[in-house]
C-alpha cells in the first residue's frame, strides 16, 4: 500500500474527529461505551507532538478531552492500516505517557501520571487480530504492570451497528470494504465485474446512512459535506482509475450527494444567520432580505425562538 494512500487515511481519522462536537462526543460514546450527553458536553483536542530524546517529533492519531459539567474524561485513538504491527503497543505507551507527563500532578511529593483511556482503530485486519494488546512493565523488586490497550476491528462492524453506536463518522473509511477483492480484480483487468456491487455499496449503505443520520440530528450538514468530500478523496484514490467505474458514473452520485449537502449547507447557514439576527433585534423583512429564506422560515424561526411579535 502507498505511502500517499496510508497519509489520506490518517488525514481522514484526524479531519473526522474535528466533526461538530455532538457529532465527535456520539462517536466517542460509541467507541467506549460512554454515555456523555451529546449536546452539553465540550470536546477539548490535544497538541500530540512531542520532543523524543533524539530530539526528533513523536505524532499520535488525536488525543481528545471529553467534559460535561465537572466530569471529564481523556482518550486516545490510534488508527492502524492493518493489524501486522507488533509494536503498536509500545507506541500508544509513549504517545499516552507523553500526555500524562503534561498533565502530571504533585501532592505530597508523590506525582502521579494519569494516562488517557487508549483505543486502537485497525482500519483493515487479518484474521489473527487481536482483540487487545498489552505492554508489560517490569519495575525491579515491584513486581509488573500489565499496560493493556482494546482494539477495534472497523470492517467487522455493519453499516447498522456503526449508526446504532454513532460511529457514522467513519463511513468514508468504509470503502475499504470493496478494497481488497478490487484490488486482486484490477491485476488481471476484471474490476468491472464490481461495478454494479460498488455502486449499491455506496448508494444503499454509505450515501443512505449519511442521509438518514443528518436527518435525524446526529451529525450537522456542514458535518456531512466533509464527509462526502473525505469520502469522494478516497474513492478516487482507491478506485477512481477504473475505467468501467468511470464509464458507469459510480463516483458521480457522491458528487450529486455533495452538491445537493452544499445547498443544504447554505440554507443551514442562512438559518443560523436569522437566530442571530432575531436576538440582535431586527425584524422578518430585514432578515428575509439579508439571508434570502423564505417568509415562512423566517417566521418558524421566530416562533422556535419564542421572540415576541
Amino acid at each position: 500500500m502507498s505511502e500517499t494512500i496510508i497519509r489520506i487515511y490518517d488525514l481522514i481519522l484526524k479531519r473526522v474527529l474535528e466533526l461538530s462536537p455532538g457529532a465527535v462526543v456520539g462517536f466517542i460514546n460509541g467507541l467506549y461505551d460512554e454515555s456523555f450527553p451529546v449536546n452539553n458536553s465540550e470536546v477539548i483536542y490535544t497538541a500530540t507532538e512531542s520532543v523524543s530524546d533524539d530530539l526528533g517529533y513523536t505524532f499520535s492519531d488525536k488525543m481528545l478531552t471529553v467534559r460535561s459539567g465537572g466530569a471529564f474524561r481523556r482518550f486516545h485513538i490510534e488508527a492502524e492500516i492493518t493489524s501486522n504491527d507488533d509494536e503498536i503497543v509500545l507506541r500508544v505507551f509513549d504517545y499516552g505517557y507523553m500526555d500524562a507527563l503534561r498533565n502530571r500532578k504533585i501532592k505530597n511529593d508523590i506525582i502521579t501520571l494519569s494516562f488517557p483511556q487508549p483505543k486502537i482503530i485497525y482500519l483493515e485486519h487479518w484474521s489473527t487480530a487481536p482483540d487487545e494488546v498489552t505492554l508489560e512493565l517490569n519495575f525491579w523488586g515491584q513486581g509488573t504492570s500489565k499496560y493493556t490497550v482494546p482494539t477495534m476491528k472497523f470492517l467487522d462492524y455493519s453499516i447498522e451497528e456503526l449508526e446504532k453506536r454513532n460511529m457514522v463518522i467513519l463511513l468514508p473509511l468504509y470503502l475499504l470494504k470493496l478494497r481488497r477483492k478490487i484490488e486482486n480484480a484490477k491485476k488481471n483487468g476484471t474490476a468491472g465485474q464490481y461495478t454494479e456491487e460498488l455502486k449499491t455499496f455506496l448508494k444503499n449503505d454509505i450515501l443512505e446512512t449519511l442521509t438518514k443520520s443528518v436527518n435525524a440530528g446526529k451529525i450537522t450538514h456542514r458535518d456531512t459535506h466533509t464527509l462526502l468530500s473525505l469520502l469522494g478523496r478516497l474513492y478516487n484514490h482507491l478506485y477512481g482509475e477504473v475505467k468501467e467505474f468511470q464509464d458507469e458514473g459510480v463516483k458521480d452520485m457522491i458528487d450529486e450527494k455533495l452538491l445537493l449537502e452544499s445547498d443544504a449547507l447554505v440554507t443551514e447557514t442562512m438559518e443560523s444567520a436569522a437566530r442571530g439576527m432575531f436576538l440582535e433585534g431586527m425584524e422578518v423583512a430585514a432578515i428575509e432580505r439579508a439571508t434570502k429564506l423564505p417568509k415562512e422560515k423566517i417566521l418558524e424561526i421566530r416562533e422556535s425562538m419564542a421572540v415576541p411579535v
